[in-house]
């Protein structure tokens, strides 16, 4: 029995006792109570109905390959989905660009009484999503955070992670055993940050280059100065055109890395106005992107390829 059939049913009964309390309370008392009850019993049809609004409707795979990052806070589980800028195709970008709802499950099977299923719900925020281009190809970065609460002594590993996206009328759902996603996260296990790396095409001759940074876990790391974040743009020919650290005069300063809290999203982002260290125009064509945060001991770094479109032409 799932949690709201059991609510449902504690309720059905508190209903037929108010019925009997009715020969000895106040009538109008129990009548209030009665008033609360039925509402209770509402809400919680209207969100099992919600809840099972994919019955009798097919539900494909996820057409976007998507990594899982979870942290066990013994109560709570933290949950991190992202996609890397990887390249897709144009259906991939459609299915990513007209997401309208995500829910999610943390679901548990009681092998030793008789394989008996318990959910609790992923409470997502809002996604992240950026797409760009090369000149022949196109890319997205994706990145999702979320938490479960009221695992208690349910054992992560006995569970698995179960996402419905709801994009273009139709349902997309993936669902990973924890014991396998613990297996494929290993090599995290001395990180701060997964960090996830983008560019924004604004209107005009400018851009936007930054990075969504997840905290996984509590490390000793800080930056050197007030120096955040920095890129460096690369032409084909492995010549810097752009960086964003030269003949800049940074403040010598101990800062923290952000997020500071495991389990939380913070983005960094750097303007950047289509010009070279030289401030001439940069040519139109396909360059590469080197996005650093600066922490000691150990930077985080990506590099991403991205088509710059001239369009003062």
């Amino acid at each position: 029995m799932n949690h709201i059939a059991m609510f449902q049913t504690i309720l059905l009964l508190s209903n037929r006792t108010l019925i009997i309390f009715e020969q000895f309370f106040n009538v109008s008392y129990v009548n209030n109570m009665r008033i609360i009850i039925i509402f209770l019993m509402v809400a919680i049809t209207f969100a099992n109905s919600c809840s099972n609004k994919t019955a009798g409707k097919k539900v494909a795979d996820v057409p976007v390959e998507l990594k899982i990052h979870l942290t066990d806070n013994k109560d709570s589980v933290q949950i991190f989905v992202y996609i890397e800028s990887e390249k897709i195709e144009l259906d991939d970008n459609n299915f990513l660009n007209n997401i309208i709802n995500i829910t999610g499950q943390l679901i548990h099977r009681d092998i030793d009484n008789n394989n008996n299923v318990e959910t609790n719900e992923i409470q997502f925020s809002k996604q992240q999503i950026r797409t760009w281009k090369t000149k022949n190809n196109q890319y997205v970065t994706f990145a999702l955070s979320g938490k479960a609460h009221g695992i208690g002594n349910i054992t992560l590993n006995d569970c698995s992670i179960k996402i419905l996206f709801e994009a273009n009328n139709e349902f997309y759902a993936i669902e990973r055993p924890c014991s396998q996603i613990f297996e494929q996260q290993q090599y995290l296990s001395g990180k701060g940050l997964i960090v996830v790396p983008y560019f924004e095409k604004s209107e005009g001759q400018s851009g936007v280059f930054g990075m969504f940074a997840y905290r996984i876990n509590q490390i000793e790391e800080y930056l050197p100065s007030s120096e955040d974040f920095r890129i460096e743009i690369v032409s084909q020919k492995g010549k810097t055109a752009f960086n964003s650290h030269k003949g800049q005069a940074f403040l010598t300063v101990i800062k923290e890395v952000n997020p500071q809290r495991v389990g939380s999203m913070y983005e960094y982002s750097y303007p950047w106005f289509g010009k070279s260290d030289g401030g001439y125009i940069l040519l139109e064509g396909d360059y590469s992107a080197r996005l650093f945060i600066p922490a000691v001991p150990n930077p985080y770094g990506k590099i991403i390829n991205f088509y710059w479109e001239n369009d003062e032409r």
